[in-house]
């Protein structure tokens, strides 16, 4: 049993171990705005490593960012910063659905909606997104990381689908005019191009259902549909192929992937049997309908 003296001196020796741990002039951070602090942290460390999301933060990055975010006069423990480091990498290597998806989805959409460019909302505007639920949701320290990282992934992959689809509509439109013009060459680049844009959006597609499949991640739907209908907005015989060309893919990955796992573009079958833009490509449907196909790309959104 402890009597009067070994307290006082426990009291004393407690005492000049926390004045040798706390830097002169300062007192330790145990009232701040922890919510606020850890925002601050993360976006930190986003700003000295843009791909923070996407590689392994290191504790230094980490301990940097913890003693720029806190207030003057203030001071973290090493627990802390080694806890949240700890959390972040834990987050890191075990990728899994986040629970704010459907929110960070149609929180997306909404400034889509508020907008007159679809695209800047996607480049530009996530971190109004994560700062606008980061406020609104109880979060841990950890799902704050996680949060700030899928609203950027989230933004980033509509970003991507309107750019192939953008991209893919170029490549019809080039080939178009080339068949019109009678510019083998020019035929020839163009459905080289807009074959390999295909192909990444094909393995794009593929990815995006087994990262749903296996629980990584959430549906983007409702968010590419948005977008496809924004890049595509003209009702020409090029957009109405390239939106049956993404629906049929869809269609047969879902199929097909039910009964196996894709390795491959061939495990979805012959091209023909789901590629809606290879009538165009052949220089077969403008002849057939003798609907005149667009030459140029209309002005979109921007």
């Amino acid at each position: 049993m402890i009597n009067k003296k070994s307290a006082l001196i426990l009291s004393i020796f407690a005492r000049i171990v926390m004045n040798l741990s706390i830097p002169d002039g300062q007192t330790k951070a145990s009232s701040y705005d922890k919510k606020e602090f850890v925002i601050g942290v993360v976006q930190c460390l986003h700003r000295e490593d843009p791909f923070v999301c996407h590689s392994f933060a290191s504790y230094e990055a980490v301990s940097n960012c913890f003693h720029s975010s806190v207030r003057t006069g203030h001071y973290i423990p090493d627990d802390e910063i080694r806890r949240l480091h700890a959390d972040i990498l834990h987050v890191q290597e075990n990728p899994r659905l986040n629970p704010l998806h459907d929110k960070i989805v149609s929180a997306v959409l909404d400034a889509i909606e508020s907008s007159s460019s679809h695209k800047q909302v996607l480049s530009k505007g996530w971190p109004n997104i994560f700062m606008s639920l980061s406020q609104t949701e109880t979060l841990s320290d950890s799902k704050t990381y996680s949060l700030f990282c899928h609203s950027k992934t989230v933004s980033e992959k509509g970003l991507s689908w309107s750019s192939m689809l953008e991209n893919l509509r170029e490549y019809m439109v080039q080939l178009v005019g080339a068949g019109r013009a009678a510019d083998k060459i020019a035929i020839e680049n163009a459905k080289n191009k807009a074959s390999s844009q295909k192909k990444e959006l094909t393995l794009f597609m593929i990815i995006d259902h087994y990262m749903e499949e296996f629980g990584h991640d959430g549906s983007y739907g409702p968010l590419f549909s948005r977008v496809t209908s924004l890049t595509l907005p003209q009702d020409d015989q090029i957009n109405r192929s390239i939106k049956q060309l993404v629906v049929n893919l869809g269609k047969r990955i879902k199929s097909v992937g039910a009964s196996k796992v894709i390795t491959g573009l061939e495990d979805l079958g012959p091209p023909s049997s789901y590629d809606a833009t290879l009538a165009l490509i052949d220089g077969t449907e403008a002849t057939n309908t003798g609907e005149p196909p667009t030459t140029s790309v209309p002005e979109r959104r921007q």
